[in-house]
This record gives structure tokens, C-alpha cells and sequence, in this order.
């Protein structure tokens, strides 16, 4: 049997240890949903590459295991006037 590969935006192979800032608990309980069934809203800031897109993907595949729905927006980096 061949096992699949993990996805790129997967907690599975998430190093949080690679810029120091990320508490896995914490990313934990963000990922359980528990935001999402309680009604909040979650926005995740940061800069090029530290996983924002991993986390969010993650909290999307958690929802949706659940049967809870959640979406992702995207916003520009530069906000031009």
C-alpha cells in the first residue's frame, strides 16, 4: 500500500520551530476550530513565509471535517490611496 504524500499547506510536516515565533499550542487550538464554531473571527498577519497560508489551510480542512464552513480572504500587501 502506498501512503500519500503530505499536502505542502499540511500541519503534518509544519516546522514551528524555523523563525522561533510560533507556539504550537497555540496554533493548535487555533487549527481545532473552536474559534470557527464559536462564531469569532480570526485574521492571521505576517510576513513572506512564515506559514500564514498553512495555518488558514489547515483551519479550512478542520471546518470542513467538522461540517462547519469558513473562507479565506486574501488582501493586498500594499493598500494604495
Amino acid at each position: 500500500m502506498k501512503l500519500a504524500a503530505p499536502k505542502p499547506h499540511s500541519l503534518a510536516n509544519f516546522d514551528y520551530a524555523f523563525n522561533g515565533t510560533f507556539d504550537q499550542r497555540q496554533v493548535e487550538e487555533i487549527v481545532s476550530a473552536r474559534l470557527v464554531s464559536a462564531g469569532e473571527n480570526l485574521i492571521i498577519n505576517g510576513g513572506c513565509g512564515t506559514g500564514k497560508t498553512v495555518i488558514a489551510t489547515a483551519l479550512q480542512e478542520e471546518t470542513e471535517r467538522q461540517g462547519l464552513t469558513v473562507e479565506q480572504l486574501g488582501c493586498p500587501s500594499r493598500w494604495t490611496i
